[in-house]
């Protein structure tokens, strides 16, 4: 607010070297005009990556409730969602028994894996 003051409200007559004085320096409208340019540069860390986390999360928020409002119901994308998390638990299973090298545990799980892949009908994993 200091900014706004000129010289017009300084109490003195505006005499001829009030107006020199403001043609020497620039108005204060332009000094405020630079002042947020300057504060509107990003810093070094922002620079960096341009969306800052917030917006990441805002974005985050809205492809999610996009997947959320499309045409399916709720019931049945909660259904898929738990199908597909039960079987990338199956698979991640059947790795961790494929390295471990344990027959019995293993074919479980290949078994397991097969029927998930019988009920979810999905035509990438057959």
């Amino acid at each position: 607010m200091k900014q706004r003051q000129s010289s017009f409200g300084s109490g003195r007559a505006p005499s001829l070297t009030a107006t020199q004085e403001e043609s020497a320096q620039p108005s204060s409208t332009q000094q405020r005009r630079k002042r947020s340019v300057r504060r509107r540069r990003p810093s070094p860390s922002t620079k960096r990556s341009r969306h800052t986390r917030h917006q990441r999360s805002s974005q985050a928020n809205s492809r999610a409730a996009r997947r959320r409002h499309s045409s399916k119901s709720r019931r049945t994308k909660e259904i898929e969602l738990e199908q597909k998390r039960k079987t990338a638990k199956a698979r991640r299973y059947f790795i961790h028994c494929a390295k471990q090298q344990e027959e019995k545990n293993c074919n479980e799980a290949r078994e397991v894996l097969d029927e998930m892949r019988t009920n979810s009908g999905d035509p990438d994993e057959a």
